[in-house]
């Protein structure tokens, strides 16, 4: 594959010097051209790459140039590129398909082949972001990283076929998920939200058929998680990850045969377990209470780091799952000096992991 990189603090006047070679100065084979970190960068960008695939252009914030037709380019990127972006025109980009850009106050449309979207350091991102949604149908992945949220979105929120939803460090996150949360997402397959949302104590999901992977992480004012499982609701949870919430006092999960949320402080009946969901992981989260009911009938695998509430202990049941093949601990569980006691993990395990644990003086040979 062809690629050409460009960098460098001090690159100036123009790029043309690079291209001044075979007919016509350009390289017809060229699939990969990336151009980062020229902040004196201002000259012309070569007009004809016809096999260019790959185009990123990040930290040029003097590049002013509009960007050639690219008619081959799958993957463009540019991050704090000057005034490139209001340049574009999306009729010489055919086949675009991922899209990663910084500032999309400067878009005034998505190309409608788009399926891909990252959006990065954004204030007041929904407007924007409502403006190009009206002219792409077909996004299936989006992902919003540091931006931050002044009102509820509208027209219906963000579109029903993304089949992923990931959310990094971006601030008043309740404009967006409070509706979205309430939305019926029938191709939702990953839901991530990471960092930096203090504005939501507690979330509650349901209608997402499709969700196989939930991960949530760091997010420190988060008290409580209740997944429910109402019709057309969380039906295909496969694996479950939260870390990093460190004042997380319960998780509302359907548990095996019972009308008792695993975690939750109150009581609700549920139409049947969450039966799909194969992997839970806890990590960094401090303040997190088992009550005395189960798990969901099929977990597999279960991880618990840094929980200090959470020690094991014969009323969590584990030892009536035969599906449940991993196990894990790691830290946390102070004075806990014997693991496992008996019968309080099952017999059928393949991995058991126990780790920094201070207080633990014996394990013992029937476990």
């Amino acid at each position: 594959m062809a690629e050409a990189v460009v960098g460098g603090a001090f690159l100036s006047a123009s790029l043309q010097v690079l291209f001044d070679r075979g007919e016509g100065g350009e390289f017809p084979r060229l699939q990969e051209f990336y151009i980062k970190n020229c902040p004196k960068l201002t000259g012309d960008l070569p007009i004809q790459l016809p096999s260019l695939i790959k185009l990123e252009i990040e930290g040029c914030n003097q590049l002013l140039v509009s960007l050639p037709r690219f008619p081959a380019v799958r993957k463009l990127k540019m991050l704090k590129c000057g005034n490139v972006l209001s340049q574009i025109q999306y009729s010489g980009f055919t086949s675009l398909e991922s899209l990663v850009v910084s500032d999309i106050s400067q878009l005034k449309e998505l190309p409608p082949g788009l399926r891909w979207l990252s959006i990065n350091n954004c204030e007041s991102v929904e407007s924007p972001l409502e403006r190009m949604l009206q002219s792409n149908t077909h996004l299936q992945y989006l992902e919003i990283k540091h931006c931050s949220f002044s009102r509820f979105l509208q027209r219906g929120g963000l579109p029903t076929t993304l089949k992923s939803l990931s959310i990094y460090n971006s601030k008043k996150l309740e404009f967006l998920l409070r509706e979205f949360l309430k939305c019926h997402h029938p191709f939702l397959e990953r839901l991530s939200i990471h960092g930096t949302c203090n504005s939501l104590s507690s979330f509650s999901f349901g209608f997402f058929p499709r969700l196989t992977h939930l991960e949530i992480s760091d997010l420190e004012r988060l008290e409580s998680l209740s997944i429910t499982i109402p019709e057309a609701g969380l039906t295909s949870l496969q694996w479950m990850f939260i870390r990093g919430c460190t004042n997380l006092v319960s998780i509302g999960l359907p548990a095996l045969d019972s009308s008792c949320p695993l975690l939750a402080s109150s009581q609700q009946s549920v139409g049947h377990a969450l039966s799909s969901l194969q992997t839970l992981t806890l990590h960094d989260c401090p303040e997190l209470l088992f009550p005395r009911e189960g798990f969901p009938s099929n977990l597999r695998s279960l991880e618990i780091h840094n929980c200090n509430k959470l020690s094991p202990q014969e009323d969590w049941g584990l030892q009536r799952y035969s599906s449940l093949t991993h196990f894990r601990i790691s830290g946390g569980c102070e004075g806990l000096e014997t693991f496992p006691k008996d019968c309080l993990l099952p017999s059928n395990l393949t991995s058991l992991q126990i780790s920094r644990l201070p207080d633990l003086k014996s394990i013992p040979a029937k476990v």
